[in-house]
């Protein structure tokens, strides 16, 4: 379970990484623009709460993560 913890985390980062932010820039230049390290948004990541856990009858797992966009602990907060 913990491997696939992981790469719902990284699936995660890369869903993020891939956002556009206004107006219709890429988050990488946004972070580049605001001078706001990588390494913020890896810690809001590895932050994620893991709301399901499932083992598939092939004896791979899968994990599902939430993480919150808005208020004081989202993503917003994070890219200020």
């Amino acid at each position: 379970m913990r491997a696939a913890i992981v790469e719902a985390q990284k699936s995660l980062l890369e869903i993020i990484l891939k956002m556009k932010t206004p107006p219709d820039k890429g988050m990488k230049e946004y972070l580049d623009e605001k001078h706001i390290e990588i390494s913020r948004i890896e810690g809001f990541v590895k932050g994620a709460v893991v709301v399901k856990e499932e083992y598939k009858d092939d004896g791979s797992a899968e994990a599902t993560l939430e993480v919150q966009l808005v208020g004081a602990d989202g993503l917003v907060a994070v890219l200020r």
